[in-house]
């Protein structure tokens, strides 16, 4: 149960010697053999073979599932998942197996742990449609944002034991909309500034926001020979870029490869890294190519 054990992937054909013929009913996906090899005895749940026929239907469910299914069962909610569900614990898998709901949910618990106890307690569902939720992926929380339904599963005799969870992870999906969202309003910001320096200052109003919790801005000169950075903005405080100026014509240059790749691709993006800026925070970030309106109304690149 411990959250640094490895994600050992061994044959299953492998892995299910030994297995005895009752037990076969899990299947042979990865988070099967997973658990038959863990320690059920150390929880409520106890022993497989000792399993209720209802948890082991759902169960037997929840493994064959393409979507992504976790089980919580038992007075702690001990948590049972599916292969599809292996990327929400992220590098912690296969850590959250067996693992009691409010240990696992522990940064979304506010959240959460009503949502689980009005389930066992009144049987109520639960749905919610792109919910920011905390989670810790690799080792630190972070923010998430999931479409999933809570539903009561029934006990041999007839009331709740536990609960079924059908999820998706949206938060790729969430955070690009929110991004486009935000870079039409920094552009929204420069529209009426006089100077194209101005514009690029104006547009990073919004820098330091959840959306866009860093910026750099760089203006193109005239036949792109070099880019200027003229405005930076973040939420961390004081921010200097290690690359103040671009020169696109040198060719074994990682920041003037990005510059130019950036150039060939307006509006389009990319992850850059970190060794383009010093400052603290994360390690990787956005480079978006975009547009900024000069008092010419013409149209010349800024990224950020």
């Amino acid at each position: 149960m411990r959250l640094s054990d490895p994600d050992t992937r061994l044959d299953p054909d492998t892995r299910l010697l030994g297995v005895s013929e009752p037990e076969r009913w899990l299947g042979d996906s990865d988070m099967a053999l997973r658990l038959l090899e863990f320690d059920w005895s150390q929880t409520p749940l106890g022993p497989i073979a000792l399993w209720p026929h209802s948890l082991r239907t759902v169960v037997a469910i929840c493994l064959r599932s393409p979507f992504q299914m976790a089980i919580y069962w038992g007075p702690e909610l001990n948590c049972i998942y599916n292969d599809a569900e292996r990327d929400v614990p992220g590098n912690l898998h296969p850590g959250p197996l067996g693992m009691p709901a409010r240990e696992l949910l522990r940064d979304s618990w506010e959240i959460t742990g009503p949502q689980l106890r009005g389930m066992m307690e009144r049987g109520e569902t639960t749905w919610a449609e792109d919910q920011p939720l905390t989670v810790d992926r690799r080792g630190t929380p972070e923010a998430a944002y999931f479409t999933y339904s809570y539903s009561p599963i029934l006990d041999d005799h007839g009331k709740v034991g536990g609960v079924l969870l059908v999820t998706q992870d949206t938060t790729d999906r969430v955070l690009a909309e929110r991004r486009l969202e935000a870079l039409r309003g920094l552009t929204a910001h420069s529209m009426d500034a006089p100077t194209e320096r101005q514009a690029c200052e104006q547009a990073l109003a919004l820098a330091g926001s959840a959306d866009v919790p860093f910026a750099l801005v760089y203006l193109i000169e005239s036949g792109r020979r070099r880019a200027q950075c003229v405005a930076a903005g973040t939420g961390w405080g004081n921010v200097q870029p290690a690359c103040p100026t671009v020169e696109l014509a040198n060719r074994r240059d990682e920041a003037s490869m990005l510059f130019r790749t950036l150039a060939d691709r307006p509006m389009g993006g990319m992850l850059v890294d970190s060794r383009l800026v010093r400052r603290p925070g994360p390690k990787r970030f956005s480079a978006i190519a975009a547009g900024v309106r000069g008092p010419d109304r013409s149209r010349r690149h800024r990224f950020g």
